[in-house]
């Protein structure tokens, strides 16, 4: 189910004239997180629109549970990232605390 939220949100970003991100990489800005930072930047998004990056960033902060084709993975250790997550299609995004830590 969420797959299909995700591609929605997607295609409307898509059809309302959202750019995908740059194949360089572009920041997506900032989201509530549920991780030890009380905020989360995505950055270096390639291959898809902000507004679905969003999306998949935030499902996933929330539910540990990458929606539809994308897969995550945490980063672990004493670093800021905290996950990255990439699609079948070859789109991804990284995601990095910022602020205190909670």
């Amino acid at each position: 189910m969420r797959g299909m939220q995700i591609a929605a949100v997607a295609a409307i970003a898509l059809l309302a004239g959202a750019a995908p991100a740059s194949a360089k990489g572009e920041s997506c800005g900032t989201y509530k997180s549920n991780s030890k930072y009380k905020r989360a930047k995505i950055y270096d998004v390639k291959n898809a629109t902000c507004p679905a990056a969003r999306s998949v960033a935030k499902d996933y902060d929330r539910t540990f549970d990458p929606p539809g084709s994308w897969s995550c993975k945490l980063y672990k250790g004493k670093t800021r990232k905290l996950f990255h997550c990439k699609d079948a299609l070859g789109a991804h995004l990284y995601t990095k605390g910022v602020g205190k830590k909670r």
